[in-house]
């Protein structure tokens, strides 16, 4: 017989003697514990048939009897302990049909035997066929399922509604599109039965579907031992997931979910229960497993949350206050990481939430973020588990809390250390350094490097240290990402490059830290890049000229005489496995034609794989016509049309791209020309070859450009994703934007105009007009069903254009045909929507300078298709009546271009206001007013119509 230790808020005299009188016989000694928030005190009669009776602030204190080997068992766990299952599991269903099988499946399939297990199913309120799942199940499980079918009311009224029917020891509230690991169930229940003082479980979260990984708080889980944690003291152990653990149901009896909550109910009503002991029972990695369904169409609560303010103002007074003022005397350490956690997702305001919140609402926000930061221990702040809290934010946040900066880089011990308001941050040399680049070019080694610098005020940049002694600066550095705090710029990410001409006197280069312009410090990790032309070796190397330069550990270079023979062992390691034999050929022929054909000079030329009639085709046939000094091939893949059609017209020069041909092209090349920048193009030997033959390629890229840019494209195109040597540009205001944001120099920028405007003519037929509907593409359209794309604004815009009374009136009165190009990913799928309007073509077989050149009026939004038809001065139209989903969903945002004021028509936002202006534009002929003219012509440097020309000596 063992000992007893009953703990919780007694009530009567009656209910000691009951819990006295059941448990006499089991146990040799029985102690009472009694909460000191209870108004109950034990009878005189009573005190005599009890060992002790104690009262106890927090179960901590009682952690003393645990090692004493008594059992410590909840006043509620002695009083209600008659179930009818092991487990009780609700589940809220809501509009889940593709998946609540899936979730039903896993639990019906547990190694637990299923008669162990009760499933409440509250249906609230769906729409879709889960109704008729639910049902299905009831009657396949009478004995183990309870459905209850309710008008919507939200997950924790639905929860709430579950908890009256539950009949099972341990409770479990997963989500109607997640699902358990099959042998969580026993494994919780064995752990349970094992440790009686624990009410809450918890198992790691794993994700799948559209995301794979880790929650970030798995953290916490050994990877095969179940244990038992003191909150007060491992504090950074937090639960903020209802769904991922097991409640004791005793301990949670009374209690609710905040239905007022939208978000963070699951972090209130855990909190709520671990208060009272601080202590979480922790499944092993192996031991159970909750699912995490990422929804392909993001339609879960949280992907949804940034554009709700219910997540904003209401969230933090109802769940971060209410953690605070439940705590008036000291805030907990484990209270201070609940808020934190959550916290740290809400530091940086994104787009969506100055959108989202008006200034007074957002003023509000950040005061009551502010006041609650002010809460923190500074060793809470730099818990290393906060991971979104990096240095940047830390001394963001130290700075909130001690009202100022104190920062400072001292030397200790020979180390240099980062300090924040005398908090260490991080050490100098931990700073963490990401090359973008390395390749060697015409003796000429080309680095970029990009670095978050933690604070505004810190002056930490990299330099290279040439022969252990002189210090070369980088040659061009720019400001890539910006780091907020709340809405404030508090640190960027900034971009260092480096063209060191090479020299036989310059032995070693290394990177470094230069701390204030005066202190060198060494930088212990510099990660690797794949954009390079320096082997895929254990030490890569790159051969120029008679040396060879050595890099060792993506951070130093060494320069010697050239090493013939760590080529040799090179193709030899390739040519012992099977994988790289391949390779090893490749290289062998490389180097050999390298050799024997380095006097001739051969460039190439590419535009879009399936599609000729763009910049590198026009600059190809002015090439091929006027300079026999150059032999030029146009690539092109085999199965497209345009293939056959220019193999007829210049025979061997087009070449099919990723051919053998092309292969053996790529080495001989002196210059790839390309309206497009994808690395394929720069390296199209493949994922294995393309690793161990990439030193062979140094040619000169030369990005010809597919339209002139007007947006910001700056993340696409920086140089550090697209390390070309020259960038083609049409205008001073498009070479500047590109020198400023992008990473590019004054030299690499060349202001030529492009090549295919040389090819544009402006065909006039006075018996037929022509309106071109050529909209920009839209991602996110793709991804939808038909019916969802009929339901889209950008479908429904288009066509109330196209259908409108007057434009058909006027295409019938007038002789005018109306052209509707959609972007070619999307004239496939979306084309045949419009077809039913007879008066409205969707050409398929026309290249983009016939539709240039054809046109009498274009009509678009964002694309560059406007510079073209503005280079030959016809009129335009701007249709911007869904411009924000535009820049909702694309990979730019918007530039130097601003509409109103540079672009070369109206702008209009509705139907009405685009026939009104079509009409002017026919009552002028169709042709562009003198106001617009004035606009074009200031904005191109040239039109001239040699931009080929021009282009080739600027690159000779």
């Amino acid at each position: 017989m063992g000992n007893l230790l009953i703990y919780g808020s007694l009530t009567s005299d009656s209910e000691v003697e009951n819990i006295i009188k059941n448990n006499r016989n089991k146990y040799n000694k029985i102690i009472l514990a009694n909460e000191r928030k209870s108004d109950y005190i034990i009878g005189d009669k009573l005190k005599n048939k009890v060992d002790l009776f104690i009262s106890y602030e927090n179960t901590s204190e009682l952690e003393l009897f645990e090692k004493m080997n008594y059992d410590l068992i909840n006043i509620n766990e002695i009083m209600y302990c008659k179930y009818d299952y092991k487990i009780s599991i609700i589940i809220p269903v809501y509009n889940t049909e593709e998946y609540i099988q899936e979730t039903l499946d896993s639990i019906i399939n547990q190694s637990m035997n299923f008669k162990d297990i009760q499933v409440i199913l509250i249906n609230d309120g769906s729409t879709d066929n889960s109704d008729f799942i639910l049902t299905k199940y009831k009657n396949l499980y009478p004995n183990n399922i309870k459905y209850i079918s309710k008008e919507n009311g939200g997950v924790s009224v639905a929860r709430n509604l579950g908890l009256k029917y539950v009949r099972g020891k341990y409770i479990n509230f997963i989500d109607s599109d997640d699902k358990w690991g099959l042998t969580t169930f026993q494994n919780v229940y064995n752990f349970f039965e094992k440790q009686p003082s624990i009410d809450v479980v918890s198992t790691r979260l794993s994700f799948f579907d559209n995301m794979v990984g880790e929650h970030p708080l798995n953290y916490k889980y050994e990877p095969r031992k179940n244990k038992i944690v003191n909150l007060e003291v491992d504090y950074e152990n937090i639960q903020m997931n209802a769904s991922s653990a097991f409640f004791r149901a005793s301990s949670i009896k009374g209690m609710e979910f905040d239905t007022t909550l939208k978000y963070a109910e699951d972090a209130k009503f855990v909190y709520n229960i671990l208060k009272r002991t601080y202590k979480i029972g922790l499944m092993s990695y192996t031991q159970g497993c909750y699912w995490y369904r990422k929804r392909k169409n993001e339609t879960s609560a949280i992907d949804n949350a940034l554009s709700r303010e219910t997540f904003y103002n209401s969230t933090i007074e109802k769940f971060h206050m209410y953690l605070v003022e439940d705590n008036p005397y000291k805030l907990p350490k484990y209270v201070q990481m609940m808020i934190l956690y959550d916290l740290q997702y809400r530091l940086r305001f994104q787009e969506i939430t100055l959108s989202t919140l008006n200034s007074k609402k957002l003023e509000i926000y950040a005061d009551q973020i502010i006041k609650l930061l002010k809460l923190m221990d500074d060793d809470v702040i730099s818990n290393s588990h906060l991971k979104q809290i990096n240095a940047v934010y830390q001394i963001a946040i130290l700075a909130v809390k001690h009202e100022g900066t104190n920062f400072k880089i001292q030397n200790i011990d020979g180390i240099y250390k980062v300090y924040s308001n005398d908090i260490f941050i991080k050490n100098v040399k931990d700073m963490y350094l990401k090359t973008e680049y390395i390749y060697e070019k015409n003796s000429v080694l080309k680095c970029g490097f990009s670095l978050p610098n933690i604070n505004m005020n810190i002056d930490i940049i990299p330099i290279l240290l040439i022969n252990n002694r002189e210090v070369v600066n980088s040659v061009n550095d720019t400001v890539i990402t910006e780091q907020k705090f709340l809405n404030k710029n508090i640190s960027y990410n900034k971009f260092y490059r480096f063209d060191l001409k090479l020299n036989s006197e310059i032995k070693s280069i290394e990177v470094k830290y230069l701390i204030n312009n005066s202190f060198i410090e060494e930088i212990n990790e510099v990660s690797k890049t794949h954009r390079t032309n320096f082997s895929n070796t254990k030490v890569p190397f790159k051969q120029y000229n008679n040396k060879t330069l050595q890099l060792f550990q993506n951070k130093k270079f060494i320069n010697v005489s050239k090493k013939r023979l760590l080529v040799i062992k090179n193709l030899l390691g390739l040519l012992q496995k099977s994988n790289t034999r391949k390779s090893a050929l490749y290289k062998f022929y490389g180097i050999i034609t390298k050799k024997s054909h380095k006097n001739q000079n051969i460039w190439l030329f590419v535009d879009r794989l399936d599609k000729s009639g763009d910049n590198a085709e026009a600059l190809f046939r002015y090439v091929e016509k006027n300079r026999v000094d150059i032999t030029p091939y146009y690539l092109i893949n085999s199965t497209s049309p345009d293939f056959t059609n220019l193999k007829k017209e210049f025979g061997n020069k087009i070449v099919a791209f990723n051919s053998k041909t092309h292969h053996m092209l790529m080495f001989r090349t002196k210059k790839l020309f390309s309206s497009h920048s994808e690395d394929y193009l720069n390296n199209p030997f493949g994922t294995i070859n393309g690793k161990f033959i990439r030193e062979l390629l140094d040619f000169e890229f030369v990005f010809l450009q597919h339209g002139v840019i007007q947006n910001d494209l700056s993340t696409l195109l920086h140089k550090r994703n697209k390390p070309m040597d020259y960038f083609i540009t049409s205008s001073k205001n498009e070479k500047n934007e590109i020198i400023e944001k992008y990473g590019f120099n004054e030299e690499e920028v060349l202001l030529t105009g492009l090549p295919r405007f040389d090819l544009l003519k402006h065909n006039i037929n006075k018996n037929k007009r022509i309106i071109t509907i050529m909209p920009t593409w839209r991602p996110q359209l793709l991804e939808l069903n038909d019916r969802d794309f009929l339901n889209s604004k950008f479908f429904k815009g288009y066509f109330e254009m196209l259908s409108h009374p007057k434009l058909k009136e006027l295409t019938e009165k007038n002789n005018v045909n109306i052209n509707l190009y959609l972007h070619p990913r999307m004239q496939k799928r979306f084309s045949k929507f419009f077809e039913k309007l007879d008066y409205v073509t969707t050409p398929h077989n026309l290249t983009y300078k016939e539709i240039i050149s054809e046109s009498n009026i274009l009509i678009t939004d964002v694309s560059s298709v406007a510079f073209d038809v503005a280079y030959l001065r016809k009129p335009i139209i701007y249709f911007h009546y869904d411009i924000d989903e535009i820049y909702k969903y694309s990979a730019y945002k918007p530039g130097y271009f601003e509409y109103k004021s540079m672009g070369f028509g109206p702008v209009v936002y509705n139907t009405d206001e685009i026939i009104n202006e079509i009409i002017k534009i026919k009552i002028k002929n169709y042709k562009t007013s003198p106001f617009y003219l004035k606009r074009i012509n200031k904005f191109f440097e040239y039109n001239d119509n040699i931009n080929c020309s021009r282009l080739l000596k600027m690159i000779e």
